[in-house]
Formats: structure tokens, C-alpha cells, sequence
């Protein structure tokens, strides 16, 4: 579906230029991103732990989007494009 969107939905899993095509006040769903609470553990130190948590602080500092993280089940986040 090209152009812009409203929603985009992607599992941690699946990278992918979503936030590029959104408009403002669209969407960003992102489930699963604890890992089974490994993201929240040190101790795990494997590429895709260290990726989501890479993924999780950009998301939290990027002023381009209002967002918050629920824990539900293994963790989902919600961002809105400003």
C-alpha cells in the first residue's frame, strides 16, 4: 500500500520504514517487545535483545512521536506521529 498511512501494526520481529510513511497523528503498534522479559534483563546480551532495547529508547526519546509502552501480555507500543 503506498503513500501515507494512518496505521501501521509490525511484530518487533519485522523492521520496517513504517514511521516514514505515516501522517501526523497515525499510528506505530509494535507488540512483543519484551522479549519474554529478556529485554528488561541484562543478563541477555543477544543481537535481538539488544536490538529492541535499542528500539525501545529511540522510541521513548524521539519528539517526533507521543508514545507509551503497555504491559500486556509480553509488552506493546503505542506511538503516534505529532
Amino acid at each position: 500500500m503506498p503513500g501515507p498511512r494512518d496505521a501501521a501494526r509490525r511484530p518487533s520481529r519485522a523492521a520496517g520504514p513504517q514511521g516514514r510513511r505515516l501522517r501526523p497523528g497515525g499510528l506505530v503498534v509494535l507488540d512483543n517487545v519484551f522479549l519474554g522479559g529478556r529485554v528488561l534483563d541484562p543478563a541477555y546480551q543477544e543481537e535481538r535483545h539488544l536490538a529492541m532495547r535499542r528500539l525501545n529508547d529511540l522510541i521513548a526519546v524521539d519528539e517526533r512521536v507521543d508514545s507509551v509502552m503497555l504491559p500486556v501480555r509480553d509488552g506493546v507500543t503505542i506511538a503516534r506521529r505529532r
